[in-house]
Parts: structure tokens; sequence; C-alpha cells
């Protein structure tokens, strides 16, 4: 999931046909946020975890559409962005 966020926002950028971004979780809560129990297994591994983070909120600040987010549930970690998305 979090490399998928960190390319979505470009390719919503890029597509004409958006007028809107709208972003949900699904279950319970809508964002857990990190495996705090499981620990980043290499320092590769943790580089690349940091660049994402710092790709999906470079990427938020960069769409021009309006993003709408519909909290369902508790949002932890990068999660807790959302609450203050860039619109709504």
């Amino acid at each position: 999931m979090h490399a998928e966020l960190a390319t979505i926002f470009a390719d919503v950028r890029k597509d004409e046909e958006a007028q809107v971004v709208i972003l949900t979780g699904a279950g319970r809560g809508f964002c857990a946020g990190a495996d705090l129990k499981a620990p980043i297994p290499d320092q590769e591994t943790g580089e690349r975890v940091f660049i994402e983070a710092r790709e999906i909120i470079t990427a938020i600040l960069e769409v021009d559409k309006p993003i709408i987010t519909a909290l369902n549930g508790p949002a932890a970690g990068l999660g807790r962005l959302w609450l203050y998305s860039p619109t709504l």
C-alpha cells in the first residue's frame, strides 16, 4: 500500500478526466500506521520506506484537484497526514 500511495497521486495529477480525489480506508480503521512489532529488517528497506513517505507527501501537495478524505476510523502514522490534507 505504501508503494502504491507513492505513485497514485502522480497518476491522478496526470489524469485529465479526474476532477476530485476521494480517499477512504477499508475495515474498522482508516490507517493503522506502521507495524511497530515488526521492525524494519535492514537499512536499505528503511531508506526505501522513508523515501516513499516523502514521495507521498510531495505528491499530495502537487495534486491540483480537491482531495476529500473520508475517515472511517482511527488514523495513525502517515495516515494522520490525511487529517491535514491540502483541501478537505
